[in-house]
C-alpha cells in the first residue's frame, strides 16, 4: 500500500496535521501477537489505564472577585463613563456545564443577563473557563462621587440535566467595588490681586485663573468671589472651562467703598475648589479725629458769644476735605451749629472755631461737644458757667429801589439795610421773607448780626412772573420769631413799585433726536441720516407777541436760513413753545465734522422787545462718516470627507468672512450636527475680532462618537446675536455627512510549526511537542492558552498570557507515551479568540520492553523450540505431492 503523505491538511480553516506511522509486515505482526499472548500467559501484562468517567458527572462553576475586572476601573472611572464588566467563569467539575446564565448587578439592580447557551450542547467544558462581558452605561443615572458602588456577578447553571450537579454554590457569586471621579473637575490654578496696602474706596483688580482636570468641558460653571467669611459673594459670574484647561482667566474689579480698614482677604470659589488671595491691607483715604476742644472763656452772661476752639488731626492716606463738625449743648445733645473744614491734611493740626451764642441757654454750667458728622468721634469741653441773660433787637432799617421805569421781566436790584440794636447777636440764623401783593415770592437766610451793628443785603427781584401795574412789596425779618427780640415791631417793611408791560423773546434750547421723541436725544449722527430738531422759545415778557413771528434756522454760519417756521398765533406772556421738524441732513462728510445749527426768533423785528440779546442760540451736531455695519457670513462648510467612521478623526473647515465695514469682536462660532430633528452642539470657538472685508478659515477636529446614519453639519456664527450686523441671513451654513459604524478589531491566533519528536515511540517514552502561536489579527488576544490534549484529555497547558497584533511565542509541551493508538491535539484558547484553533497528530505506540525475571523469556524460548520441532515433524510426515504443492 502507498505510504501516507506528511502534508498539512486544512478543513474549515483549521489546520490538521497527520504524521507518518510505521507499518509492520504480517510476519512481524504475528510475532508481536505471539509475544503479547506469551506475556499475558506469563503475567507480563501492561499497566492498567485510567478508569472511565462515572455516570452522573458533577460541575463546579466558580467566580471570584479577582476574576472580575472593570474597565475603566481602579479609581479611574468617571461619571457618565461606559463601564465594561468582564468576569472569568471557571468549571472545576468533571463534566461540561450547560445552560449557563451570568447575571450582572449594580447592588440589587439587574444590569444585564448573558445566556451562554440554552441547548444541550456543553458550553463550558470540565476544567475550562470562559470570560463573559457586560456593558454598563452610567450616563443619566444620578451616580455620585465619593460613593462606593458594588458590582455583583452571579453565575448559575439552571435547567441542568438530571445527572449533573453544581457541587458548590457558595462560589457562584462574586462582587467588586467601584467609585467614580467627577467627569468635570473645576480647579483654581491661581488667584492674584493688583495691590496691597490699598485705600478703602479704591478699585482693586482680582484675577482668578481657572482650569478643568475633568474629561469633559464644564459649561457655565458658577464662579463666586467672597470677602472674608461672607456667604454673600462680592461677584457671581460663570465661566466655560474646556477639558484639560488650566488658563481660563476670570477678572474682577472690586470697588472697596464701604469696607473697614485693616486686613481682608478674597476667596474665589468654582465648584468645590477654592483659593484665597491672602491678606490685603486697607486703610482709609481720610481719617480725621478730634484731638482737643476748649472754650475762649469758662464764665460769662447769657446772650454773650463764646468761641469754641477745636483741633483735628488726620491719620488717613490722603487729606480730608469738607469735614463737617457738629456742635452740641450739654449732655442732652441739643444741636447748636456746625463748622466745615475745607481740608484736613495728613500732617499737623487743623483748627476750627465755633461762635456759641448763649442767648437761649439757661444760666448755670454747660458743656459743648464737638462731633465729626457721620462718625462716633467726639470730644467735650470743660464746664462753662453762664450768669445774667442778654437780648438782641433785629430790625429792617430801610429798603431802596432803582430809579427810572421798570418793565415786567426786568431784574430789580433791591438794597435792604438790616440792623441789631440789642445787647447780643441772635444764636441762630433767621429768615427774611419777601412778598408781592401778599404772595410770598422768596425767602432768604440771614446769619446772626452782632449787637449794635448793621448789615446791608442786596437782592435781585426777577419780575418775569409779575403783572404790569402798581405792585405792593413787603419784607419780613424773622417771621416765625426764632429770636427772642426786645422789639418785634421793626421787623417788617412795606413799599410800592410800578411795573410796565414788555415783550422779551428768547431761544432757550436746541436738541436733536433720532425719532420724534425728544427724550431720545443725541448729539451725533452718521452722514446721510435724518434727525429731528427741537427748538424751545420763551416769551419772558408780560405782553403777547405779534402774530406771524418767524423762527429761522441757519446752518454753519450761512446767511440764508434752510428752515423757517412762522408762529401764526400770538405767544402769550411767559409762555413757551417747542417747534420740532424732521431734518433730512444729506451730509456727505468723509471725516468727523462738527456742524453748527443756529436758531433765531423774530429775526425781522416784528416785536418791540426790551432785550434782543437772547433771541439767538447755537448748538453743535457731530456728523460721522458712514461706515457699513459688520456682516458675518459662512461662505462654505467643508468636512475633509463626506463619510467617516464613528471612531475616525474628521477635520471640519468653515470658510467665514466679514462682508461689512465694521470690525466684529468676540465672534462665537458654533459647530453642531443634526439628525432628523435633533440638533446637538459639539464644539465652539471664539474669534477675538474679524475686520471688515476679512476672510478666514476656522478648523476643528471632531471624532463623531455617534450612531451611524446621515447627519447634517451646521456652522452658526454669532448664535446669541451679540454682534450688530446689517444682515443675519448668511450666518448659518451646513453640509451633509454620513457616519459609518466603526470597524471592529479582532484577534486572529494561529498555530505554526507544530512538530512532535520522535515520530515513532515506545510506551513510556517522552514525546516533545514544539509549536509557535502567532496573532495575525488587529486586536490583542487575552488569556491565550495552548493545551496539549491526548485522546480528549488535557495533558499539559502553556499559558501565553496575551498576544499583541503581530506577536508570536514559541514553546514546547511533553507527553509520556502509552501503548496503543492515540490522537494528539494542540488546542488554542483565549478570552476573545473565536473559533478555537486546533492541530492534530495521530500516534500508534509500540509496547515497551519490561525488565524482571528471565523465566518468562525462557518459557517463550521453550515454546518456540517446541513449535519448531512440531513444524519439522509435521513437514517430515507429509507426502511427496503434498510436499511438492507446499513448495509451489
Amino acid at each position: 500500500m502507498p505510504r501516507p503523505r506528511n502534508d498539512l491538511i486544512r478543513t474549515n480553516m483549521m489546520p490538521l496535521v497527520y504524521i507518518k506511522v510505521r507499518t509492520m509486515n504480517r510476519r512481524n505482526t504475528a510475532l508481536a501477537i505471539f509475544m503479547v499472548l506469551s506475556m499475558l500467559v506469563c503475567g507480563a501484562a501492561p499497566a492498567a489505564s485510567a478508569g472511565p468517567r462515572f455516570a452522573g458527572g458533577v460541575i463546579d462553576l466558580e467566580l471570584v472577585p479577582a476574576n472580575i475586572t472593570l474597565t475603566p476601573g481602579d479609581g479611574a472611572a468617571r461619571l457618565n463613563d461606559n463601564i465594561t464588566i468582564s468576569a472569568l467563569i471557571n468549571n472545576f467539575g468533571n463534566d461540561s456545564a450547560t445552560n449557563v446564565t451570568v447575571l450582572f448587578y449594580n447592588s440589587s439592580q439587574l444590569l444585564s443577563t448573558v445566556l451562554l447557551n440554552q441547548t444541550a450542547k456543553p458550553v463550558l467544558d470540565a476544567g475550562a473557563n470562559t470570560t463573559v462581558q457586560s456593558y454598563w452605561n452610567t450616563s443619566g443615572l444620578g451616580l455620585e462621587t465619593a460613593t462606593v458602588y458594588t458590582i455583583r456577578v452571579v453565575v448559575v447553571n439552571d435547567t441542568q440535566p438530571d445527572n449533573q450537579t453544581d457541587v458548590n454554590l457558595t462560589n457562584n457569586t462574586a462582587s467588586v467595588d467601584i467609585s467614580f471621579l467627577p467627569d468635570v473637575i473645576p480647579t483654581v490654578v491661581d488667584f492674584t490681586t493688583s495691590a496691597d496696602n490699598a485705600v478703602v474706596g479704591d478699585e482693586v483688580s482680582l484675577l482668578a485663573t481657572l482650569g478643568n482636570t475633568g474629561i469633559r468641558p464644564a459649561v457655565n460653571v458658577p464662579v463666586g468671589f467672597y470677602l472674608d467669611n461672607s456667604t454673600t459673594p462680592l461677584c457671581a459670574t460663570s465661566a466655560n472651562l474646556p477639558a484639560g484647561s488650566n488658563n481660563v482667566q476670570v477678572p474682577l474689579v472690586w470697588n472697596t467703598t464701604g469696607i473697614t480698614d485693616g486686613k481682608h482677604n478674597v476667596t474665589v470659589v468654582v465648584g468645590s475648589a477654592t483659593k484665597t488671595s491672602g491678606d490685603i491691607t486697607f486703610k482709609y483715604y481720610t481719617n480725621p479725629i478730634i484731638t482737643a476742644i476748649v472754650a475762649s472763656t469758662y464764665s460769662g452772661n447769657v446772650g454773650e458769644k463764646i468761641f469754641i476752639n477745636m483741633s483735628m488731626a488726620n491719620t488717613g492716606a490722603n487729606p480730608a476735605t469738607d469735614v463737617i463738625v457738629d456742635f452740641y449743648l450739654d449732655a442732652g445733645g441739643v444741636a447748636i451749629g456746625n463748622r466745615t473744614a475745607l481740608e484736613v491734611p495728613t500732617t499737623g493740626l487743623t483748627n476750627l472755631s465755633y461762635l456759641w451764642d448763649t442767648l437761649d441757654a439757661d444760666m448755670g454750667n454747660h458743656t459743648i461737644k464737638a462731633k465729626l458728622r457721620g462718625t462716633l468721634k467726639e470730644l467735650r469741653t470743660s464746664n462753662i458757667t453762664l450768669d445774667r441773660q442778654l437780648f438782641s433787637d433785629l430790625s429792617i432799617d430801610s429798603v431802596g429801589f432803582p430809579s427810572g421805569d421798570l418793565y415786567v421781566g426786568d431784574l430789580v436790584n433791591v438794597t435792604i439795610l438790616l440792623g441789631n440794636h440789642g445787647e447780643t447777636a441772635p444764636d441762630v440764623n433767621v429768615t427774611l421773607q419777601i412778598f408781592v401783593d401778599m404772595e410770598q415770592i422768596d425767602e432768604l437766610t440771614i446769619t446772626p448780626i452782632g449787637a449794635n451793628t448793621t448789615s446791608t443785603l442786596y437782592y435781585e427781584w426777577n419780575t418775569t412772573m409779575a403783572s404790569a401795574g402798581k405792585r405792593a412789596l413787603m419784607f419780613w425779618l424773622d417771621p416765625v420769631q426764632l429770636v427772642s427780640d426786645q422789639n418785634d415791631s421793626n421787623n417788617q417793611f412795606k413799599a410800592s413799585l410800578n411795573l410796565s408791560g414788555s415783550i422779551d423773546l428768547m431761544v432757550r434750547s436746541i436738541t436733536f433726536s433720532y425719532a420724534r421723541n425728544e427724550s431720545n436725544s443725541t448729539d451725533n449722527i452718521t452722514s446721510g441720516e435724518s434727525v429731528w430738531v427741537w427748538v424751545n422759545i420763551l416769551n419772558k415778557g408780560s405782553l403777547s407777541t405779534a402774530a406771524g413771528t418767524n423762527l429761522s434756522i441757519f446752518l454753519d454760519g450761512n446767511a440764508t436760513p434752510f428752515h423757517v417756521y412762522t408762529l401764526t398765533w400770538s405767544l402769550g406772556a411767559r409762555a413757551n413753545y417747542t417747534h420740532d421738524f424732521k431734518w433730512e441732513t444729506a451730509f456727505t462728510d468723509t471725516a468727523v465734522t462738527n456742524h453748527s445749527l443756529r436758531a433765531f426768533i423774530d429775526p425781522d423785528g416784528k416785536n418791540s422787545e426790551t432785550n434782543k440779546t437772547n433771541n439767538q442760540l447755537s448748538a453743535v451736531l457731530l456728523v460721522r462718516p458712514l461706515i457699513p455695519e459688520a456682516d458675518l457670513a459662512v461662505l462654505a462648510v467643508q468636512p475633509a470627507k463626506s463619510s467617516v467612521r464613528s471612531d475616525e478623526i474628521l477635520l471640519i473647515t468653515a470658510r467665514i468672512a466679514n462682508l461689512g465695514g465694521k470690525t466684529a469682536v468676540n465672534v462665537t462660532v458654533q459647530f453642531s450636527y443634526q439628525l432628523v430633528l435633533l440638533t446637538q452642539l459639539f464644539a465652539y470657538q471664539v474669534i477675538p475680532f474679524i475686520s471688515g472685508g476679512e476672510h478666514m478659515n476656522i478648523t476643528f477636529n471632531w471624532t463623531p462618537a455617534v450612531s451611524e446614519g446621515n447627519y447634517t453639519l451646521i456652522i452658526n456664527l454669532d448664535p446669541h446675536n451679540n454682534v450688530r450686523e446689517s444682515s443675519k441671513s448668511n450666518n448659518v451654513r451646513s453640509a451633509p455627512l454620513t457616519v459609518l459604524a466603526a470597524v471592529e478589531k479582532k484577534p486572529d491566533v494561529r498555530l505554526l510549526n507544530f512538530n512532535a519528536t520522535p515520530a515513532s515511540v515506545k510506551a513510556d517514552q517522552t514525546v516533545t511537542v514544539t509549536f509557535t502561536v502567532h496573532n495575525y489579527g488587529d486586536a490583542t488576544a487575552a488569556n491565550v492558552q495552548v493545551q496539549l490534549v491526548v485522546d480528549g484529555n488535557t495533558e499539559q497547558t502553556f499559558n501565553a498570557s496575551s498576544l499583541a497584533p503581530g506577536a508570536e511565542k514559541t514553546s514546547t509541551l511533553t507527553w509520556k507515551a502509552k501503548s496503543g493508538d492515540h490522537t494528539m491535539t494542540l488546542r488554542v484558547k483565549g478570552d476573545n479568540i473565536t473559533p478555537l484553533t486546533e492541530q492534530v497528530k495521530t500516534y500508534s505506540i509500540k509496547s515497551a520492553t519490561t525488565q524482571g525475571s528471565p523465566l518468562p523469556m525462557l518459557i517463550i524460548v521453550l515454546v518456540l523450540l517446541v513449535a519448531a520441532i512440531l513444524l519439522v515433524a509435521k513437514g517430515a510426515s507429509k507426502k511427496a505431492p503434498a510436499q511438492d504443492k507446499e513448495e509451489e
